[in-house]
Parts: C-alpha cells; sequence; structure tokens
C-alpha cells in the first residue's frame, strides 16, 4: 500500500462491494486518498491516515446511483399520489410552468438533501428552472392510563399537567396495532426469505423445536423492540415458549397479546413435506394454551392477553380445529391462524379433507367475526364470498405475500366484507413500511388509484380496522378522549416529509419507522428521543444477536451465512 497517509480509513464494517470478484468482506477496511477508494479489503498491520471512523457494527456498501428523478416535485408529496396519474396530467395540482425558478431551486435542494441523507451519492434529474412546516393544531391530553383531552390548541389553555411535551413539527397517531408476528423468528432475518415459504416449512434452517426457552427471550424481546421503536403500541404473537416470552416482552412497556403455537401435526417432520398428526400432541398443546390464558390474560396492568392460535389448517386436523373451537367459546376468546397462505397448504388440505381451508373452517364454524387469519393468498371466488359474510379478520402481511411470489386478494376480500388489519409477520417490525407496501399491494389488484384503496385507508387498517381485529376498538385504534393513552409522535421535520400538506398521505408514501420519536403505551412514555425508556437497547440487540447466531450454529454445524454465491474467498 502507498505509504503516503491515508485520508479517511474506514474500519471493521461488513462491505458489500457490489464486485462479483469479491461481493462480501467481513470485517473490511476501505481507504480513502483524495477522490478515489484507495485500498478496500483486510489489512494485516496498521495503516495511517489523516482520520479513521469506526464502523464495526456498520454495513458498507457503494452509493446509491438514483438514475431518475423529478426533485423539484417534492412539491407534490402526500397530495397527488392518491390522485391520479403523474401531476403533469392532473388537473387542480401546480404544473412545471407554474413554478418559479426560486421555487424550483427551493423544492430542488430539499430532495436532493433527503436523497443524500438516505445514501444516494448521484441523483439523475429532470425537471423545470416551500420549505412547509406541520402546523400545531391539536393538544392531547393523559390523566393516568386514559386520553382525556383531544382537540385544538385553544381546548388547553389553562390546562395544569404534571409534564408539557412540546411536539411542534410532530405528527399524532394512534399507537399501531400490529396483529400478526412472530417475535422469534427475527432469528431468521436476511436468511430465510431468499430460501423459499416460511421457515417452519423450510429444511436446513432452525425451526421452532430446535429454539431454548432462553433464546425465544433473547429473540423475541429483539422484535418487540424494533416494534415498540417503530411505533406499534401492541403486538399480536404467536409462536413457541409462549410463557416465557410473553411477560418478557411486557418488560418493554408494550402491549402484548400472545399465543401459544397450537397443533397436533408432529413438526419435526414438516420441512420434508410429511403431515403426521397426533392426538396427544394437540391435547398437550391445546392444554398448554389454556394455562397461558389463565396464567397471563389482563396481567401487567392490563397490558397482556391471550388468544389462541391454531399454526395452520394443514398442521391442524379437522378434529383438532373442532376442540379448538370449543374452548374458545369456552374461554371467550378470539382465534388467530393462517389460512390459505400457500398452495401448499391448499393441495395438503384438499387431499386430506376434500375441500379448501376456508372451506373447513366453515364447516366447523371457525369463519367468524372472532378469527383472525393471516395472509389468505391462495383463495377461490366462493373462498373469498364466505370470508366475508363470515366478516373475518384478514392479518393482512404484504411486504411477506410479495416478497414470497404471492399477489393477495385482500381487495376483493374487503369487498366482500372482510375487515383487513396489517401485520409485520416476522420480516420486520415497521408498520409505516408496511402501510406503504399495503397500499402497493391493493393497487396492483385494483389495477388504479381510486378512493377504495388509498392511503387513509390502509392507516385504518393498521390503527382503528386493527383494533377492530382484537376486539379492543372501544379503548384502541384512534386518539379518542376516553380510549387508552397509546400515542405515537413522529418527527415531522425532516427532508423527506417535507412538505406535509396532507400529513397522512406524507406519512403512508413517504414515512417510516424511524421517524418514531415518542411512543406512549397506557398513558406511560416507553420511546423518547427514539430510544426505549424501560429497557437497555444495547443489552437486548446483543442478546438476540447472540442468540441468533448460537442457533444457527447448533443447528446447522457452522456460523450462519447468506447464499454461497456472496462467499467468495478473502
Amino acid at each position: 500500500m502507498n505509504e503516503t497517509p491515508l485520508d479517511i480509513l474506514i474500519r471493521g464494517a461488513t462491505a458489500l462491494t457490489a464486485d462479483p470478484a469479491l461481493p462480501m468482506i467481513e470485517d473490511a477496511d476501505i481507504g480513502i486518498r483524495g477522490d478515489r477508494l484507495a485500498y478496500v479489503g483486510k489489512a494485516s498491520g496498521a495503516i495511517a491516515a489523516h482520520r479513521v471512523i469506526d464502523a464495526r457494527g456498520h454495513l458498507a456498501i457503494p452509493g446509491f446511483v438514483n438514475v431518475h428523478t423529478h426533485a423539484v416535485l417534492s412539491l407534490a408529496r402526500g397530495m397527488t399520489e392518491d390522485m391520479g396519474f403523474a401531476p403533469a396530467y392532473t388537473p387542480g395540482v401546480p404544473h412545471a410552468y407554474d413554478i418559479t425558478e426560486d421555487e424550483a431551486v427551493a423544492l430542488g435542494r430539499l430532495t436532493a438533501l433527503e436523497a443524500m441523507l438516505f445514501g444516494s451519492t448521484i441523483i439523475n434529474d429532470m425537471y423545470t428552472h416551500a420549505h412547509a412546516t406541520l402546523p400545531a393544531i391539536a393538544e392531547l391530553g393523559i390523566r393516568d392510563d386514559r386520553l382525556v383531552l383531544v382537540g385544538k390548541s385553544s381546548a388547553a389553555e389553562g390546562i395544569e399537567a404534571r409534564r408539557v411535551i412540546d411536539a411542534n413539527g410532530h405528527l399524532a397517531t394512534p399507537g399501531f396495532v400490529n396483529v400478526h408476528t412472530h417475535a422469534v423468528l427475527s432469528l431468521a432475518r436476511g436468511m430465510t426469505e431468499d430460501m423459499g415459504f416460511a421457515p417452519a416449512y423450510t429444511p436446513g434452517v432452525p425451526h421452532a423445536y430446535d429454539i431454548t426457552e432462553d433464546e425465544a427471550v433473547a429473540l423475541g424481546r429483539l422484535t418487540a423492540l424494533e416494534a415498540m421503536l417503530f411505533g406499534s403500541t401492541i403486538i399480536n404473537d404467536m409462536y413457541i415458549h409462549a410463557h416465557a416470552t410473553l411477560p418478557a416482552i411486557a418488560e418493554l412497556g408494550l402491549r402484548i397479546s400472545s399465543s401459544a403455537w397450537i397443533h397436533d401435526v408432529d413438526f419435526t417432520q414438516i420441512h420434508n413435506k410429511v403431515w403426521e398428526y397426533d392426538p396427544r400432541i394437540g391435547e398437550d398443546r391445546l392444554r398448554y394454551a389454556s394455562d397461558l390464558y389463565d396464567r397471563f390474560n389482563g396481567a401487567f396492568d392490563g397490558r397482556a392477553s391471550v388468544m389462541l392460535a391454531p399454526h395452520a389448517i394443514d398442521t391442524c386436523s379437522r378434529d383438532f380445529l373442532r376442540d379448538v373451537n370449543s374452548e374458545r367459546r369456552r374461554l371467550g376468546v378470539r382465534v388467530m391462524t393462517h389460512l390459505a397462505q400457500s398452495y401448499m397448504e391448499v393441495e395438503q388440505v384438499k387431499q386430506r379433507d376434500g375441500m379448501t381451508p376456508t372451506e373447513l373452517l366453515d364447516d366447523i364454524g371457525l369463519l367468524d367475526e372472532g378469527l383472525i387469519a393471516a395472509h389468505c393468498a391462495v383463495m377461490t371466488e366462493g373462498d373469498i364470498a364466505r370470508a366475508g359474510r363470515g366478516g373475518i379478520t384478514v392479518a393482512h402481511a404484504p411486504k411477506v405475500n410479495l416478497t414470497g411470489g404471492y399477489l393477495p386478494v385482500t381487495s376483493k376480500l374487503r369487498r366482500a366484507g372482510a375487515n383487513i388489519a396489517l401485520a409485520t409477520d416476522n420480516m420486520h417490525g415497521d408498520m409505516v413500511e408496511t402501510m406503504r407496501w399495503a397500499l402497493a399491494a391493493g393497487r396492483l389488484q385494483e389495477k388504479t388509484v381510486n378512493d377504495f384503496w388509498g392511503a387513509p385507508d390502509v392507516f385504518h387498517m393498521a390503527t382503528l380496522g386493527a383494533a377492530k381485529s382484537l376486539g379492543r376498538e372501544h379503548d384502541l385504534g384512534s386518539l379518542t378522549a376516553g380510549k387508552k393513552a397509546d400515542v405515537v409522535l413522529l418527527d415531522f421535520r425532516r427532508a423527506h416529509l417535507t412538505p406535509a400538506f396532507n400529513p397522512v398521505g406524507t406519512l403512508v408514501h413517504t414515512g417510516q419507522g424511524r421517524d418514531v420519536a415518542t411512543v406512549i403505551v397506557n398513558g406511560r412514555v416507553v420511546v423518547e428521543g427514539g430510544r426505549a425508556t424501560l429497557v437497555d437497547e444495547d443489552k437486548i440487540r446483543s442478546d438476540g444477536a447472540s442468540a441468533a447466531r448460537s442457533l444457527w450454529t447448533r443447528v446447522t454445524g457452522h456460523p450462519p451465512a447468506g447464499p454461497a454465491r456472496w462467499q467468495a474467498a478473502v
């Protein structure tokens, strides 16, 4: 290496080089001299540099090359996306010939700043030769665990409070209600999404029966932390070791609706495409779920609740599902399951029972308003009509569907009468991003931009519509005086959220979970300044990463790594 000191040395990052000869380098050193990369690799000795950036725990990538932008059109943000085609073809909006040179400069700089902050090192822009803040128009008042004031600023004059939060420039929303998660499956992040269907059906990966209780707790807390930081004030979780993960997640301060993952199939053979049912397994799992309800429903100041969660229709026999139906009526709880989530499930149930999964649930009495059915991606027209008549809730996880190769049928289901509620499943915890995926999925189904499936609709699916699925619409899902004080404040004083003439449109089209600054659950601040207030974030992240690494290593016999094509020799 040239002995002249480097201008900048980046040390310790994992580098995704985009170079086919050496696509990934762990613990990399990246040297910069002048305007050039002088060194990319693993240095064997000391390197002199004028500035050293410690990038341990960071991912280094080439700058993004954004090949098509209209920087000045930040003026349309949150407004024209729900009005039809491009602004140039849309009446009643500002057009290129309306914009002054000074306005173009201000708007163009705004978009360029946003792109740069998000990693673009070049934009290829085309357009012609301002700044708007979110007005402070509302006050929220909280007493104990309830909202007691929601109104204009003038309504709060003369009111005393123990603490005042200055939310000028912020958007206040109800806490997001995330209706379908598998918190422990943060273990699979970045790994199984490109390997096929859900981890339970995929060979060569850790499965539920491989996971220890301690690992489940560490991984569950990691996912719950992520969801809470991104604005979810309740997650509806189903997986294993629920007796341990429920109280561990509740310690973070959010609400937890938990379900033991119950079934009567031998899950050790599912990834081999073998379905063997054993009533003894079913009896044991159903007893465990009922005990979970007795122990935790209503615990943690009412923040914990329990429902029944038969895993899926192919992993639960008809007789077992009948038992679940009887038990849910005895306990008075709701049921969550995976329904019609894959062609494989549909074919298995057809061979076993001679009908579709939806027909089977209808036949045994589970297809009603008390059912939260995840995905519902492979349905006949008859299935859709049945689900709509039953008034089920579809737990819509659009990112899981679309990245798995399934275009949802949620538009038809909603038109048929089903309630649609959003969920992140095991992909990530960002409900804002999920709203955007849901918007895109719906418009692909509708094949147009219309008033049936827009930004306000997917926002409803993440809030009040989702609360309805849990039977909690009287208490959660909207900023209404008398309801529980579950509030999210998003910092809109950011380039990508400016202007914000139509806040719900801006949130859905350009927002992200990282914009969440404050989260209040049950009247208590659990996130402030984007950081959790009741737990040690760094420890949760470290414990989760360690649990995932040890689990993968134990199950597969080697440390976890990505696809072989990314593992070129260093």
